[in-house]
């Protein structure tokens, strides 16, 4: 629709603003469904970049409304979200988008596409900046409609653990169970919990059920948690009342005890 409506306008900024606004759509497809039903909306993502190439001038374009009163609301995120479709850009033209997100973030803390970029951008720039993504990050999530995003909380379940706010990141990992239903993330470990030096994070427990060959729980001894396990996946056999050593894997389905040795 967003699409439809920039090739047919014929003024270059409103055809920037509804390209920019089905770049918005694809984003947040993006960060909640599945990879292999996106194959559509990548051939869309390609198709705006050729349109915006084509138009002359486009960075004095956009620059131009930000003092334009019928564009000024969306050309903070427009110019942000731009910088980010042209990897080849010059440090300081996104280091400007950066400061630009950054800045209206801060007028604007309900806006989830504005927030988003500033996000990516800071991840892109800053990418040992850890607290400050998880920070921008914990923005986003006090927007309503953010709550229900899979893959900020994801990253926000992460960046708990990494922080050792684990009772936060259970927290999160519990939300996006309850909404991830059928993704395909739920089914192999996608990252392992790591501390802020990037080293995996080891927990002892003891196995305190195991309910077939496919399930058990180990009761994490530090945090009185328990925490499933798969005994099939182990390198020998886990028996109820056994200490073990593990690390922690995540999924959408949340935590996973892996790798127990005795």
């Amino acid at each position: 629709m967003f699409f439809i409506r920039a090739e047919r306008a014929s003024d270059a900024k409103l055809k920037i603003v509804m390209m920019m606004r089905a770049i918005n759509v694809i984003d947040e497809a993006e960060e909640n469904v599945a990879e292999e039903n996106l194959y559509l909306l990548y051939d869309l993502k390609g198709k705006i970049q050729t349109a915006l190439n084509a138009i002359g001038d486009l960075p004095r374009v956009v620059k131009e409304m930000h003092d334009n009163p019928v564009y000024k609301e969306e050309a903070a995120f427009v110019e942000a979200r731009i910088s980010l479709l042209n990897e080849t850009a010059p440090q300081e033209s996104f280091m400007r988008a950066y400061g630009i997100a950054k800045a209206e973030s801060i007028k604007k803390p309900d806006d989830a596409p504005l927030l988003r970029t500033y996000s990516r951008l800071h991840n892109m720039l800053y990418p040992n900046d850890l607290k400050g993504l998880y920070s921008i990050l914990q923005m986003r999530y006090g927007i309503s409609k953010e709550k229900r995003n899979l893959t900020l909380l994801y990253e926000l379940g992460k960046l708990a653990f990494i922080f050792k706010e684990y009772d936060d990141s259970i927290s999160y990992f519990k939300n996006l169970e309850r909404l991830s239903q059928g993704h395909p993330k739920r089914w192999h470990i996608q990252d392992y919990g790591m501390d802020e030096h990037e080293k995996h994070v080891e927990f002892q427990g003891t196995i305190v059920r195991r309910e077939s060959s496919n399930m058990g729980y180990v009761e994490i001894s530090q945090l009185r948690r328990r925490v499933p396990f798969l005994p099939y996946a182990q390198k020998y056999t886990p028996e109820v009342g056994d200490n073990v050593t593990f690390e922690i894997g995540f999924n959408y389905r949340g935590w996973l005890a892996v790798d127990l040795t005795k």
